[in-house]
C-alpha cells in the first residue's frame, strides 16, 4: 500500500528517525509486521489495535521492543487496551516492557538527542519564549485568554 511503501521510505532515508505509527487498525499485522523486522527504527503504538490476541502475535513475530501501550484516550475508552494488555500471554517481564519500559526508552532516546542539539546550538541562540503566565492561568494552557482574539 502507498502508507507502507511512505513509512519504509522515511524510515530507510532516516535512520536516526525514531517513527511511532498510531491509530492502526486490525489489518495492519500483514503490513506492520515486514515492517518493524526491516526498520529498526519504527516502532508501533497500541491505541487503535484491536486484533483478538494481537498483541502477543506481534510480540511473538517481531519481539516487543518497539510496542508501544496506547489506549486512544480521550477518543476511546481505557477499559479495552488495558484488558488486553492485563489479559495477554505474555510474560510479566514483556507486559512490563510494552506497558511502560518501551516509552522511557523512546523517550530518553529523544532526551540524548536533544542534548546533543543543545551542545552544538551556538551560546548566543535566544532560548524560545515561553507564554505569559497570566495567559497560562487564565486557559490552562499556552494559547489565547479566554474572550481574546483568534488568530
Amino acid at each position: 500500500t502507498p502508507t507502507a511503501r511512505d513509512i519504509y521510505r522515511v524510515c530507510s532515508a532516516y535512520p536516526r528517525l525514531q517513527v511511532v505509527v498510531c491509530d492502526v487498525d486490525k489489518s495492519i499485522p500483514r503490513l506492520i509486521t515486514p515492517l518493524l523486522r526491516q526498520l529498526p527504527n519504527l516502532w508501533l503504538e497500541t491505541g487503535g489495535f484491536r486484533t483478538y490476541r494481537g498483541i502477543e502475535f506481534l510480540a511473538g513475530a517481531v519481539g516487543a521492543d518497539r510496542l508501544i501501550f496506547g489506549t486512544g484516550l480521550p477518543w476511546q475508552s481505557v477499559g479495552g487496551p488495558h484488558a488486553e494488555l492485563q489479559y495477554a500471554r505474555l510474560e510479566p517481564a514483556v507486559r512490563a516492557q510494552i506497558g511502560a519500559h518501551n516509552l522511557d526508552r523512546l523517550l530518553a532516546t529523544a532526551a540524548c538527542y536533544e542534548q546533543r542539539y543543545d551542545r552544538y546550538a551556538p551560546p548566543s541562540s535566544p532560548t524560545p519564549p515561553h507564554p505569559p503566565a497570566r495567559l497560562l492561568r487564565r486557559t490552562g494552557r499556552a494559547g489565547r485568554a479566554a474572550g481574546g482574539p483568534r488568530h
